[in-house]
């Protein structure tokens, strides 16, 4: 009984991840295929070829018994879920709107359509691990949401070379990297990218290579780049930016990073008002 009830099984697993999921667990596979080995030779070996009454209402009993305790525990994690989610949006709506920047941002991580519902604005530094962190969420969000949502980048690197909020060093490369990204506005999105994935490798070498490559050094040593970078400072101080990373969600400002399903949450609600 517990043989056929689990080649049963593995056929059913086969086809909804070939239809549903689309790929095939490696393992899974080979579990399926030796289920069905040892289920053909037991029938075909066995002078049992009908499985007996009793035994067959068991497996239905354990069968049924595990399928109503983990039914029960999905919902009871679908109410957790659903209370969860409207702690949330009650924490995010008693937060004061702050609107937004007094000017669009260059250097855009989603364009998103002209008069996109949902507004980010990210303050970040590139030597930061958690704005990597968030950096990486942000742009699942727009794979999810896609022109709904229009994600800009505010420069504030935690650098006392150029922030003068910043009493002493901390992110030796930060200046230098948000100086260089402003000479790339049409190709931010890549280079923020680069400059994530190496942000344990940067240094004056890295980040000079990275600009004679993109024929960009020029811009790179000069005044203007510098220039730039303190515009965009002075705009995170006007919202009160301390820390890195700190982002606006439709002028609500939020500091640290969310998981994606948190700001998943806020950003459907925002988007069924």
């Amino acid at each position: 009984s517990i043989l056929l009830m689990n080649a049963g099984g593995c056929i059913v697993l086969f086809i909804y991840s070939l239809v549903a999921l689309g790929t095939l667990c490696p393992f899974c596979t080979l579990y399926y295929i030796a289920s069905w080995i040892v289920a053909f030779m037991f029938f075909k070996n066995s002078t049992i070829k009908v499985p007996g009454v009793i035994p067959s209402l068991v497996t239905i009993a354990v069968f049924g018994a595990v399928f109503f305790l983990t039914f029960n525990n999905v919902q009871g994690r679908k109410e957790k879920v659903d209370q969860f989610a409207v702690s949330l949006i009650k924490q995010y709506e008693a937060l004061k709107n702050l609107g937004q920047p007094s000017f669009e941002s260059e250097f855009v991580m989603a364009k998103g359509m002209a008069n996109a519902p949902i507004r980010i604005v990210k303050f970040s530094d590139f030597e930061c691990p958690a704005c990597k962190m968030l950096s990486e969420n942000l742009h699942k969000i727009e794979e999810k949401y896609g022109e709904k949502v229009n994600i800009q980048y505010f420069f504030y690197p935690l650098d006392n070379a150029c922030n003068p909020a910043m009493k002493t060093p901390l992110h030796r490369f930060a200046c230098k990297a948000s100086y260089l990204a402003t000479c790339m506005p049409s190709q931010f999105k890549t280079f923020e990218k680069d400059v994530f994935a190496n942000q344990r490798n940067l240094s004056d070498d890295w980040l000079e290579t990275y600009a004679k490559n993109n024929n960009v050094m020029e811009c790179y040593k000069s005044q203007k780049a510098k220039d730039t970078v303190t515009k965009y400072m002075k705009e995170a101080k006007k919202f009160g930016v301390r820390s890195t990373p700190t982002f606006l969600l439709n002028g609500v400002k939020i500091e640290g990073v969310l998981p994606v399903k948190q700001i998943s949450i806020l950003i459907d609600h925002l988007l069924k008002k």
